[in-house]
C-alpha cells in the first residue's frame, strides 16, 4: 500500500497502517490481520504488509478477502489524522 507524506514536511511523517477484517471462526468481530509502522520523509513509499496466519487461510480458502486500512498518522507538528478505505485482497495465483 502507498502512503504520502506532504511534499512541504520538514520533518518526518510517522504513523501505523493497519487491516482489519471479519475471519471465519470469530464471529461478527474483526480482526486485525496485518499490521506495519512508518517513518517516511516527504513524498510517497509503498509499505509491504504481512497478513496473520488466519488471515492467509482465509484468503487461500475465499480467493478474495474485503478489509478495511486504516492510516493513522502524527503529523510533525503534533497533530494526530486518521483515514479509512475499503481495499481488497486477492490470492496470488
Amino acid at each position: 500500500l502507498r502512503v504520502r507524506c506532504a511534499t512541504t514536511a520538514t520533518a518526518r511523517c510517522r504513523g501505523t497502517l493497519t487491516l482489519r477484517e471479519r475471519l471465519p471462526g470469530r464471529g461478527r468481530r474483526t480482526t486485525t490481520i496485518a499490521r506495519a509502522s512508518y517513518s517516511l520523509a516527504a513524498g510517497t513509499r509503498t509499505l509491504t504488509l504481512r497478513l496473520t496466519a488466519p488471515a492467509r487461510r482465509a484468503l487461500r480458502a475465499r480467493a478474495t478477502l474485503t478489509a478495511t486500512t486504516t492510516v493513522a498518522t502524527r503529523q510533525p507538528s503534533g497533530s494526530a489524522r486518521s483515514r479509512s478505505r475499503r481495499v481488497t485482497l486477492v490470492r496470488r495465483r
